[in-house]
């Protein structure tokens, strides 16, 4: 067996197959139920322009393109970016691509709206820069525009030192399965510590990719008094992406803050 250099999202064709197949595909993560419901928020405002930061392939900024807004990803990624312009062609829209690092970056263009989804706000593990992704991603926004992000509810975490998961997807002659061991390794600065180990067999040949993140706990209050110190007010708390589920609801599975620029 191979041991491939880097990170998985070095290899945007195996990262696809584990990450997007999926998001298509009916369950909790699922990129059309998400972008319906960042659609339903995003009408309150009347929003036509939206960035995703992080974007790493642009799942949601191809969705929304897909349903009539002008969208954009921003990533530190060059590969990502490549992969999330052709999705975009296949798919037949318009996607401006942006490579630079969410935790300072500027643009010439402004923006109605922007997200930051999939726990990638929990990849700045230091205050000082998720107040410098605040600063930055209200420095690309209009006037009252709206900003977007989710990261993992706090109820995976209380009371527990660890967390396992893990999942197979095939395509074609390619099957990946990956696993998930994240533990906290730092309560003073709530850090946990994500290995994630994937098994590719691609045709009659065998991989393996590890990757290992530093990740921080974010807790709604923390959020609040963060918020607090930037350029945002806070605007509302979901559990899940559907306006009907608080953080306090049973099938509550995420935290999805709308913040609006001031």
């Amino acid at each position: 067996m191979e041991h491939l250099s880097g990170s998985i999202e070095d290899y945007p064709e195996y990262y696809d197959i584990i990450f997007g197949t999926p998001r298509f595909e009916p369950g909790q993560f699922n990129v059309v139920t998400e972008c319906e419901f960042l659609h339903e928020i995003f009408h309150q405002y009347d929003i036509k322009s939206v960035i995703e930061l992080a974007c790493g392939p642009a799942y949601h900024a191809v969705q929304l393109a897909k349903m009539g807004y002008k969208t954009a990803g921003l990533d530190i990624s060059v590969g990502m970016l490549k992969f999330a312009e052709k999705r975009a062609q296949a798919e037949g829209v318009s996607l401006t691509v942006h490579h630079q690092d969410m935790r300072k970056f500027r643009l010439k263009e402004r923006y109605d709206a922007a997200i930051c989804v999939l726990d990638s706000l929990r990849l700045l593990t230091t205050t000082g820069e998720i107040l410098s992704h605040f600063e930055s991603v209200a420095s690309i926004l209009a006037d009252k525009g709206i900003f977007i992000t989710e990261w993992s509810h706090p109820k995976d975490w209380l009371g527990k030192k660890s967390v396992e998961d893990s999942w197979r997807e095939e395509r074609g002659d390619i099957a990946i399965e990956a696993k998930v061991h994240s533990e906290v390794t730092d309560f003073e600065k709530q850090l946990t510590t994500d290995i994630l180990e994937y098994t590719i067999r691609d045709s009659e040949k065998e991989y393996k990719v590890r990757d290992k993140d530093c990740e921080r706990l974010i807790l709604p209050q923390e959020f609040l008094l963060l918020v607090g110190m930037s350029s945002f007010e806070f605007i509302s708390f979901y559990g899940a992406y559907d306006t009907s589920i608080d953080v306090n609801h049973s099938s509550a599975w995420r935290i999805i803050a709308v913040l609006q620029k001031m």
